[in-house]
């Protein structure tokens, strides 16, 4: 085996309201982040809403 990793999917897909609910959690995860100025929080912040504007308007 390589030293990549593997992920392989378990369970179900997400209803299209979870997958709404998920994307609301995000975004104010990412606020919440941004808002604090902690550097590690910011980026990771930045980086949700850049992932987030990518599914939205691929």
């Amino acid at each position: 085996m390589s030293g990549g990793r593997h992920v392989v999917p378990v369970g179900r897909s997400f209803t299209p309201e979870e997958g709404a609910q998920l994307t609301v959690l995000s975004v104010l995860d990412a606020v919440y982040g941004v808002s604090h100025g902690d550097s590690e929080l910011v980026e990771r912040g930045r980086r949700t809403l850049t992932r987030l504007r990518a599914v939205q308007h691929p």
